[in-house]
């Protein structure tokens, strides 16, 4: 079984972990040569009519492209999804704030997550409390207080890991408003904004990987790790 991190906004990380944001879509590298017409063909392990997931995918130009066939990217390869397939794990890595850098022995260790109720009053003072919301932001530690943004969350600190149920390709303008709402937005329109964002532009020609998820609850990682 593999485990891969999935690195969140603390938005999206929070709704993740309230089970409120069950898909997301990653960008697929590389992109198909974007002056031919593409369609992905999927491909699998195990008996095709009982496909779980579509974790590999090979690229084949359309009819009529097929002054293309050099084009193949990678030529003739299949492109496996780099989340894992159906099965497989995603931890989520969240900003968050630990205790003395996560230094020392591993009772010793303390994270705050950013949607925290009590966040203010473990980190500050009150005094302080008043001094960060004039700033409008928080500082990159507080006494043994250290922000770690999400890249570089240690697994240990994790405390949302996911199970991958289905991963496909698909163009980005395909998404739905049903997908949209499993995203953990309103609709399409509040999706296509904060897509734009955190990548800068809209493009519905992009290729992605859309996987779907469930949360792992505390008792099933427990057996997982026994």
């Amino acid at each position: 079984m593999k485990s891969t991190p999935l690195v969140m906004t603390p938005e999206n990380a929070q709704k993740t972990h309230k089970g409120t944001k069950t898909q997301t879509r990653r960008i697929l590298v590389p992109q198909p040569d974007a002056s031919v017409t593409w369609y992905g063909q999927h491909y699998w392990y195990g008996n095709l009519s009982h496909a779980p997931a579509k974790d590999l995918v090979l690229w084949w130009p359309m009819k009529g492209d097929s002054t293309c066939i050099d084009k193949w990217i990678p030529a003739g390869e299949a492109l496996r999804c780099p989340y894992g397939s159906v099965g497989d794990q995603l931890w989520v890595r969240e900003s968050c704030y630990i205790w003395d850098r996560g230094v020392g022995n591993q009772s010793d260790r303390e994270v705050v997550y950013l949607d925290d109720p009590d966040l203010e009053t473990i980190l500050f003072d009150q005094a302080e409390i008043a001094a960060v919301k004039r700033r409008g932001h928080f500082p990159i530690h507080i006494g043994n207080w250290y922000k770690r943004t999400a890249m570089f969350m240690p697994k240990w600190a994790c405390r949302t890991w996911l199970e991958v149920t289905e991963v496909h390709v698909e163009q980005l303008g395909n998404i739905t408003d049903a997908d949209a709402k499993a995203e953990g937005m309103r609709g399409i329109r509040e999706f296509i904004e904060f897509w734009k964002s955190i990548h800068r532009a809209w493009d519905p020609t992009l290729w992605v990987w859309v996987l779907w998820f469930k949360k792992i609850e505390h008792e099933e990682l427990q057996n997982l790790a026994s």
